[in-house]
């Protein structure tokens, strides 16, 4: 990667919207003056629990923070202990115009079929599981029910 020498060729390189992968020779920790170590507390914390436990995080800021690129990194960095599925919201689904309800059915089919496709597919008992809770929860209107007939495949 050539070194920008100019404004306009460093912000060329700069794309806010694709998050670093790890390793990539871009990345600069800031981790000590944006208010440090959440990253390294959250992997930390990944690492003490056990296979029936659950954690629960958020990850909030503003767009083009690093969010993603660090959870990239989180996720390369534990990749022998837990299976990451990452996915763009945006681009499965409209971003400005959705409801939580989208948003669960987008994780839900893309679970399901990321877990079939590196050949570990969730147990036919807990799809059904998911499918009575969006049939009793969720499933209002016709989106809904077509993003199911997408889950069973």
């Amino acid at each position: 990667m050539p070194v920008a020498r100019t404004l306009e060729s460093a912000t060329a390189a700069l794309d806010f919207e694709i998050p670093l992968e790890s390793g990539d020779p871009r990345f600069v920790d800031f981790a000590d003056v944006r208010g440090g170590g959440s990253v390294q507390r959250l992997k930390e914390r990944l690492r003490r629990l056990s296979p029936e436990q659950w954690l629960h995080a958020v990850f909030a800021s503003h767009r083009g923070a690093g969010k993603s690129t660090e959870l990239k990194r989180l996720a390369h960095e534990l990749g022998d202990r837990y299976f990451s599925i990452y996915f763009e919201a945006s681009v499965e689904m409209d971003a400005v115009d959705f409801e939580m309800e989208d948003l669960l059915l987008v994780i839900a089919r893309v679970v399901e079929q990321q877990m079939r496709d590196r050949e570990t597919p969730l147990p036919k008992a807990e799809l059904d599981k998911v499918e009575q809770w969006f049939a009793d929860v969720i499933f209002n209107d016709e989106y809904g029910k077509s993003y199911l007939a997408d889950i069973k495949g």
